[in-house]
């Protein structure tokens, strides 16, 4: 079955355009792709595209690391990994080593978690992985000139590195606003961030705010701060980070 590639978003950061143009070239060969970085910066953006990608060459997609069941051809694109059980994350790790399956998977790069670690080496040992992080000013300026449809001046890519330090989800909302003029981008960046520690447990939230007194506090730290065990802190700080 042949398609022409499908639209994708303008705002996906590079390594994550390359992913998936690789994807589009051939999307019914075996692929394997580990698709990492914190909150916030387009894992789940690039597997909605990847998804898409593979749908449109009429491969069906799950979500699910079940094995011996389904189509031959069956994809298998699991967003927020490390929320995942170390059962789910082993089934999902001996899914990988099958010559022919595609998974791609998309997960923080938590280092606390051997089961991970054990998906995210399998992932890579068949192609790199695609790291999301902080978006160059370059790109920034980029991004911001196809909003405005013209060159921006540099004070303007200035003011949105410093309002959202290229983080993805903060950089789109300012993005957004860009007509608004400094205030209401300086306000939209400020919304975004406010919105997404909301939706943190109160445990990240802690310790977040634990490893934010001094650059060099670490895992007994937030566990004395906090009261709690230590292996409990390691995850927290591995999660905050």
């Amino acid at each position: 079955m042949t398609s022409t590639a499908p639209h994708r978003p303008t705002d996906l950061l590079p390594a994550a355009r390359e992913a998936i143009a690789l994807v589009d070239a051939d999307p019914r060969a075996p692929t394997k792709l580990l698709v990492t970085g914190g909150i916030g910066t387009g894992k789940s953006a690039a597997l909605a595209s990847l998804r898409t990608s593979f749908r449109s060459s009429g491969r069906p997609v799950s979500s699910r690391s079940a094995t011996g069941s389904g189509a031959a051809d069956a994809v298998v694109v699991v967003d927020d990994a490390d929320l995942l059980d170390d059962a789910e994350l082993d089934r999902l790790t001996e899914l990988v080593a099958q010559p022919d399956s595609t998974v791609v998977v998309g997960a923080q790069p938590l280092v606390h978690r051997p089961s991970l670690r054990r998906l995210a080496a399998a992932l890579e040992r068949e192609n790199p992985a695609v790291v999301l992080g902080p978006v160059p000013a370059v790109e920034a300026g980029r991004a911001a000139t196809a909003v405005l449809g013209a060159p921006v001046p540099p004070d303007l890519v200035r003011l949105l590195m410093s309002v959202t330090g290229g983080i993805p989800f903060l950089l789109r909302a300012a993005l957004a606003v860009l007509d608004e003029g400094p205030a209401g981008v300086r306000q939209a960046a400020r919304f975004a961030l406010i919105d997404r520690l909301r939706r943190l447990d109160e445990r990240l939230l802690d310790t977040l705010l634990v490893s934010s007194l001094g650059s060099g506090l670490g895992p007994d730290d937030v566990a004395a701060a906090l009261h709690m065990p230590s292996e409990a802190a390691l995850a927290a700080v591995d999660r905050a980070r």
